[in-house]
């Protein structure tokens, strides 16, 4: 993976290690911002429904519904899961504590593109 950051100093400790993560979680999305409202929207739906089909009241299903959104965006979407150099913290977490910030990333898998 090769990932380029934005940060005061030019921390490539930071940009080899979120290129690490990357390398191995492969995540879907690299910032919530690159998911539809539309598709966010649908999922809050479907969770809340589950949770209003399971007997709670609508004030605690949506409650509900939002963690459970949240726990879904943490498997794919990199900046809210959990960094695998991190003793518990988010992508995000790690990079506001560096003041840094993911300007591009870009994944590669052997034998990608190959035709056999």
């Amino acid at each position: 993976a090769v990932v380029s950051t934005q940060s005061t100093g030019g921390n490539v400790e930071a940009a080899r290690g979120i290129a690490m993560h990357v390398s191995a979680i492969n995540p879907q999305y690299h910032s919530i911002n690159e998911i539809s409202q539309l598709e966010l929207d649908k999922k809050l739906a479907k969770f809340t429904q589950e949770a209003i089909d399971s007997g709670k009241p609508e004030k605690i299903a949506v409650k509900i519904a939002q963690g459970k959104l949240n726990k879904e965006l943490s498997q794919y979407v990199l900046t809210k899961q959990e960094y695998v150099k991190g003793e518990g913290e988010s992508v995000e977490k790690y990079l506001s504590t560096i003041n840094a910030s993911i300007a591009c990333v870009v994944r590669f898998a052997v034998g990608e593109g190959i035709e056999k």
